[in-house]
């Protein structure tokens, strides 16, 4: 009778899981540091040498530490915190901008002869996972492996066919709860499941992964890369299941998915504190069946989560309601925004920007207050759309969302920088509005171009004067001192806002291109 598998390799080649303990094993022999307990940091690219880790580190009796970001700097900072860490690490990754820890490549094989691991027999010091906090700093979250093995039980639960072999293949790292749940616990915890070596990330990687495998496909994915799947020319083999996480999955995307690829979808909720919490089939129903081994209580629109793992119950940082036996998920904690009095969801806005044809990806983001404190704060949109530009962008969305919400600004981009996860790296474009944040453009619908000018719009001084105050961040033109325009800006030209300091004045110059618009001069407010 052939092993079961708990790795498929990169070539379809099924990895035993007696292979993968057994390497665990030798691992076991290198981590024999006496008295020492120094917490270990898988830093693997291969799922079986994740797995590996995991299990020696959890019969050595030492924590796993897993930072909420694959970069040196946050990983680092992690390190430093911890105190003393051992890094393992796959042959060929790249460990160089690591600092402050001792390092061990695994071995690609163990000898026939050496003997397996079991993954329960023993108790471990618990994983801990990281997430950002309120001040950017990592914050640290140790659970027990009781704890999530009894997850794991839920997930399989959830996926379903018992009895049945299925290969999981995760476009999500396991260094986050949700890839560590579906990834690492699960295949661990149950024969049933063995998991892709690889993270695929592109939609013909995945669609390769998928064909790498056989019997009951599983593919644990993002919205990110489910929309790339339904927008590609991919074929897909089989798939029993789709599980997405990490943002919230459209309905319409879900029906797209099942559509396309004839499978089921569910989507899971939960925290990095918790784990899994709730799933739904979005497809078909917008509530989510929480787990049965947790209690749930409500509270002004927030859940409360309550397990035997937990001293004290978790209050979800998120819009929450109660549905019958479940919850519906209104907005995530920071996703809700208020224009002049209205409220709106960052992520249905960013829905309503990814319909528009031509759009192929998109996100709206909602700064910091205006540092000119002139009028309502208004969200930024982000756009990937080929052939269109900011007003043709502009237009659409003034035809599916509310008019205060339709954005002054929207910056076009090749492509939205993410996170390991899928989701938009928010910090990295929010540090790429501050660099724009000194350019600004008139769209060519703008009301006070009605009748400027008919066929060659002209903006108006006092419009240019406005926009360029505001982009240095001044707050009232009762300051100005002299004021001279040099030339003209039109609709849609991009104009760049320069400033220069003395004691007592601030220069302020605008340029279309290269030509001159505007100089004025502002006087300092006295300290």
């Amino acid at each position: 009778m052939t092993p079961p598998a708990l790795v498929i390799g990169v070539d379809g080649h099924a990895i035993s899981r007696d292979a993968v303990t057994g390497r665990a094993r030798l691992l076991l022999e290198g981590l024999n540091f006496a008295d020492e307990k120094p917490a270990i940091l898988p830093f693997c690219s291969r799922f079986g040498d994740f797995l590996a880790s995991v299990i020696a580190a959890r019969h050595a009796g030492l924590r796993i530490v897993l930072p909420n970001d694959a970069g040196f700097a946050a990983i680092n900072s992690v390190i430093a915190e911890t105190g003393d860490v051992i890094v393992l690490s796959s042959a060929g990754d790249d460990t160089s901008g690591l600092k402050g820890m001792r390092e061990i490549h695994l071995v690609a094989d163990a000898p026939a002869d050496t003997a397996p691991l079991d993954w329960g027999g023993a108790a471990g010091a618990g994983i801990s996972l990281f997430t950002s906090g309120t001040t950017g700093a990592p914050v640290r979250h140790t659970h027990p492996f009781a704890m999530l093995d009894q997850g794991a039980e839920k997930w399989a639960g959830m996926i379903g066919a018992p009895g049945e072999m299925k290969t999981l293949v995760c476009t999500v790292p396991p260094q986050h709860m949700y890839g560590l749940e579906a990834g690492v616990m699960l295949p661990l915890s149950n024969p049933d499941f063995a998991v892709y070596d690889v993270r695929p990330f592109f939609a013909a990687n995945v669609a390769e992964a998928l064909n790498m495998v056989a019997g009951h496909r599983v593919l644990v994915s993002t919205p990110l890369h489910l929309d790339l799947l339904v927008r590609e020319d991919v074929i897909l083999p089989p798939i029993h299941a789709v599980v997405s996480a990490t943002t919230a999955l459209d309905s319409d995307l879900a029906q797209a998915v099942e559509k396309k690829f004839r499978t089921r979808v569910i989507e899971v909720f939960g925290t990095t504190e918790t784990g899994l919490i709730g799933t739904r089939e979005p497809a078909r129903n917008d509530v989510f069946t929480p787990r049965d081994d947790f209690r749930i209580s409500f509270e002004n629109r927030r859940m409360n989560v309550m397990s035997a793992w937990r001293a004290a119950a978790l209050t979800i940082d998120d819009m929450i309601e109660a549905s019958g036996t479940g919850f519906h998920l209104v907005g995530r904690g920071d996703d809700l925004i208020n224009v002049a009095g209205k409220r709106a969801s960052l992520a249905g806005l960013t829905q309503a920007l990814r319909r528009i044809d031509g759009v192929r990806d998109g996100v709206f983001v909602m700064p910091e207050a205006d540092p000119a404190g002139r009028g309502p704060q208004r969200p930024v949109a982000f756009a990937v759309a080929p052939g269109m530009d900011t007003d043709q962008v502009r237009r659409a969305l003034r035809h599916r969302i509310a008019p205060a919400f339709v954005p002054r600004r929207i910056v076009m981009l090749d492509e939205i920088p993410k996170t390991r996860v899928g989701k938009p790296h928010i910090a990295g474009l929010m540090g790429m509005l501050a660099d724009r944040n000194r350019m600004f453009s008139i769209p060519d619908d703008h009301p006070s171009l009605a009748g400027h000018f008919p066929g060659n719009p002209i903006v108006p001084g006092a419009v240019v004067l406005d926009h360029a105050l505001r982009a240095a961040g001044i707050s009232s033109a009762s300051a100005l001192k002299s004021v001279k325009f040099t030339g003209v800006l039109r609709a849609r030209e991009d104009c760049t806002v320069e400033t220069s300091e003395s004691a007592q004045t601030v220069e302020i110059t605008c340029r279309a291109g290269t030509r001159p618009v505007m100089r004025a001069t502002v006087r300092r407010k006295a300290s």
